[in-house]
């Protein structure tokens, strides 16, 4: 299995449409690993912003803003352990030691000290949904 996928694997795989793919490259909520900078070369995207993808359409069908979506998704997936002092924001790992590919990520973001919400995500889901979509040609 290659590295990369172009977009047409992309949108098999997740199930976005090209419009919105390409709004979310434009508004940097997707990262392509290879950016198309001119015409008639493709856009090249990895396994993460796979999973990135379909873990912000999650994200944002719960209310979460495109914006705040995408910075979850992309420190989740990068697997960085961040902690901003500048905000209120933080987000750790927990590993399940019977299972220790399994990996939830914790993020938790206080509104104005008035109160926080806590998301915790499994990665192993969506990393799974991917994997059998591009064996399957996707």
């Amino acid at each position: 299995m290659d590295d990369t996928f172009l977009t047409k694997t992309v949108i098999g795989v997740t199930g976005i449409n090209r419009s919105k793919l390409d709004q979310w490259i434009n508004r940097g909520v997707i990262l392509p690993v290879v950016s198309s900078t001119r015409r008639g070369v493709p856009s090249r995207f990895n396994v993460e912003n796979l999973v990135e993808i379909l873990l912000i359409e999650d994200l944002a069908t719960c209310g979460i803003s495109l914006t705040e979506s995408a910075k979850i998704a992309r420190e989740v997936t990068s697997e960085k352990w961040r902690v901003n002092n500048q905000s209120s924001s933080k987000l750790y790992v927990s590993l399940n030691l019977n299972n220790p590919s399994e990996r939830k990520f914790h993020y938790t973001r206080d509104f104005r000290s008035r109160w926080s919400i806590t998301i915790t995500i499994s990665l192993t889901p969506y990393y799974s949904r991917v994997l059998e979509r591009l064996r399957q040609g996707k």
